[in-house]
């Protein structure tokens, strides 16, 4: 049986560990002593009672006492000890053929000290009563006495300092292994946005570049609002969520050059409940849905060609909206003509929510193409969460 059980401290800073180490076992002792005094207490009162019960001779309240606390405190002495040592044991021993000769040679010589303890500190009486002289022949009988007597204390404490390092171990574990996922998924995002803002980027330039001899104004103009956009995008840099008013301001700056490219066949239209602004939204969320209503709705229409861009609140819900007035979708799979921006979309909200999310393509009976998204609703503020 294999065992890797470490001091749960074992992986701090050598001063760290040191300072913590000694608010653990003060604690501990504190606890430890607190129990150990009301077992000495509770056991003196029991053996007064019962010499009463038994009709023997009743000593003074010093004796049952002196005789319990003195019992009891030298448990709380070594208790810790034998807390200690089954962790240095099992921190380096691996195997049951080398742990039992270790914890053999651990119980012989708590018995020991127990007996030496006792010896030292407590008296010895008589079967009449009387107190007997100190002598290694009586270390000897108290020790023999000791060895059956005190098997069960040993592994309990062996046990429960066990079954507290393997718990800590445990515990310390799954918090790496989160934190290790929250870590891949925060990787798996950021590539996904680095993937996502180079092709916004190159389709934005080839807009600008049809324009550049045909119109320099306004190819300059579009310059200006894709420099804006830049740093929007670079000011975020690896935030994966945003206030949905600024992924709004992000998006109203993208079909401003949407609109110089299409003049005055591009209508859009904003319908966002002012209750959402503040609700927290990935980064990039909205934009490529908008860019792909513009490039396969309203780019194939011969007239004017309208785009909605909704937000509202349902309950702990976030539903967002991006329609056109286009041709609207084949009736193949939806996922299976989404382009690369739709699919990144669907990956990131795969990765932000996992089930508490539904995106969702459908055609509209009057129209064009409907593209919604659920997720919970958050803020960065706590108090406006909690409303409504």
């Amino acid at each position: 049986m294999a065992t890797d059980v470490r001091f749960p401290l074992a992986q701090l800073p050598r001063r760290e560990r040191v300072w913590r180490e000694i608010l653990v076992w003060a604690k501990w002792l504190a606890i430890s002593g607190a129990v150990w005094c009301f077992l000495g207490i509770f056991s003196a009162v029991q053996q007064e009672r019962i010499d009463v019960l038994m009709r023997r001779e009743v000593m003074s309240w010093h004796y049952y006492f002196h005789l319990a606390f003195v019992n009891y405190w030298i448990y709380a002495a070594l208790g810790p000890l034998i807390v200690l040592y089954t962790w240095k044991i099992h921190a380096k021993a691996s195997t049951l053929s080398r742990l039992i000769p270790l914890h053999i040679v651990g119980f012989l010589t708590y018995v020991n000290l127990h007996a030496l303890c006792r010896f030292l500190f407590a008296d010895m009486h008589t079967s009449n009563g009387e107190v007997s002289p100190r002598s290694l022949a009586l270390y000897w009988r108290t020790f023999l006495y000791f060895v059956n007597d005190d098997i069960f204390m040993y592994l309990t404490f062996a046990a429960g300092a066990f079954g507290y390092a393997y718990y800590s171990q445990t515990r310390d574990r799954q918090m790496s292994e989160s934190k290790l996922q929250a870590q891949l998924a925060t990787a798996q995002l950021q590539i996904l946005k680095m993937q996502l803002q180079p092709h916004f980027l190159f389709n934005t330039l080839h807009a600008i570049s049809t324009l550049v001899t045909k119109d320099p104004k306004r190819a300059r103009k579009m310059i200006v609002l894709l420099s804006e956009l830049l740093r929007i995008a670079i000011d975020y840099g690896a935030t994966q969520e945003v206030p949905l008013k600024e992924e709004l301001d992000f998006v109203g700056k993208y079909l401003d050059i949407e609109k110089m490219r299409f003049e005055e066949d591009l209508d859009t239209h904003f319908n966002v409940d002012p209750e959402t602004l503040h609700a927290m939204v990935p980064n990039l969320l909205l934009q490529p849905l908008v860019e792909n209503a513009v490039k396969h709705g309203v780019r194939v229409l011969p007239g004017d060609g309208h785009v909605h861009v909704g937000a509202e609140r349902e309950g702990d819900w976030l539903i967002l909206h991006v329609r056109d007035n286009g041709p609207g979708m084949p009736e193949a799979d939806a996922e299976a003509s989404d382009g690369l921006g739709l699919k990144i979309t669907r990956a990131r909200l795969e990765q932000l929510y996992g089930k508490q999310q539904v995106f969702s393509i459908q055609n509209r009976s009057e129209g064009g193409v409907d593209i919604s998204i659920r997720i919970p609703f958050r803020t960065d503020n706590p108090k406006e969460q909690l409303q409504g």
